[in-house]
This record gives C-alpha cells, sequence and structure tokens, in this order.
C-alpha cells in the first residue's frame, strides 16, 4: 500500500483525470480522489471531506482556475493548491502564483515533476501543520509564539519551496 493521498481534482475531462491518478499510483501514492468540475461541486467537496492537496485543471468550459481558487481560498483553507493546463505559458502561471497557487504544471503532465510537486507540497504541508501545533502548544504553556519573529513585516506575500535532491526521494 502506497503514501495515502486525499485529492480533490477539479477537472473536466476525465481522461486527464485518469491520467493524473495513474501516475500518482504508479509514483507509490495511495489516491483517494473525488473530481469536480464546477463551483457547486468543489463548494460541496471542500465542506464535507479534509484533503490533502486540491489539483485544478486552469480552462475549463464555466469554471476556471483561477474560479476555483478564489472558491478554495474564501473557504479558508491551507491545504496546497496545484495548478495544472495545456493552455498555460508563464503570464498564466505567474498570474496563478500570485492569485495564491502553490505551484503549476504543463500539461501533458510529465510524471517526475508531477512527483516532485505533489512530494513537495505534502512535504510542505506537515512541515507547516507541525509548526502552528507547537506554536499552539507553546501558547497553551504561556511560552509565547515562538515563530512570531520569524515573519518580516505582517507576514503576507512569502512562498516557500522545498526540494529535496537526495537520491533516496
Amino acid at each position: 500500500m502506497g503514501q495515502p493521498l486525499r485529492m480533490l481534482l477539479v477537472e473536466d475531462s476525465e481522461l486527464d483525470a485518469e491520467l493524473l491518478l495513474r501516475e500518482l499510483r504508479r509514483g507509490g501514492y495511495d489516491v483517494r480522489a473525488q473530481r469536480v468540475a464546477s463551483a457547486e461541486a468543489m463548494t460541496k467537496a471542500l465542506a464535507e471531506q479534509t484533503w490533502d492537496i486540491v489539483v485544478s485543471d486552469y480552462v475549463m468550459p464555466g469554471f476556471s482556475g483561477i474560479e476555483a481558487l478564489q472558491l478554495f481560498h474564501d473557504q479558508g483553507l491551507d491545504v496546497p493548491f496545484l495548478v495544472v493546463s495545456g493552455h498555460i505559458g508563464e503570464e498564466i502561471a505567474v498570474a496563478a502564483m500570485q492569485a495564491g497557487a502553490d505551484d503549476f504544471l504543463s500539461k501533458p503532465i510529465d510524471e517526475i515533476a508531477l512527483l516532485a510537486r505533489v512530494r513537495s507540497l505534502s512535504r510542505l504541508r506537515l512541515i507547516l501543520d507541525e509548526l502552528r501545533s507547537r506554536a499552539l502548544r507553546s501558547s497553551k504553556l504561556g511560552i509565547g509564539d515562538p515563530f512570531a519573529g520569524a515573519t518580516a513585516d505582517n507576514g503576507t506575500g512569502g512562498r516557500i519551496m522545498l526540494v529535496d535532491d537526495s537520491p533516496s526521494s
């Protein structure tokens, strides 16, 4: 059994969804995915389950990746959001990242790039969850937030990218 991964997949193409899921399973993930293609279905899925990652196509009829990203942020969730598209150029990728996406991939999806992004975003989530847990425990002990000084200004606008270049990954 592989590493569990609960993925909300915002994708209008069943074929593209199956290809992405196949690559993740071949890469060692035990993927539990739900595919949605509308704002209503995405809102319902976000409310009904906790997700490890959201992967969204950028161009879909009636619902765009940017709209999905906005809906996602409106929910106040803190889960990695990956944008994929066959129509994504550098300008669109930058716009998606500025809108709050954690990363992007171009279609056709390269298996190695997909696995590296998902692995990095999953590790980032684990690290952030651990930092939040430590801050909460510190607060309960009356120590204060040990990470308060780690952010510059108001802490907005920052991005972290983790790269694991060890041969065992």
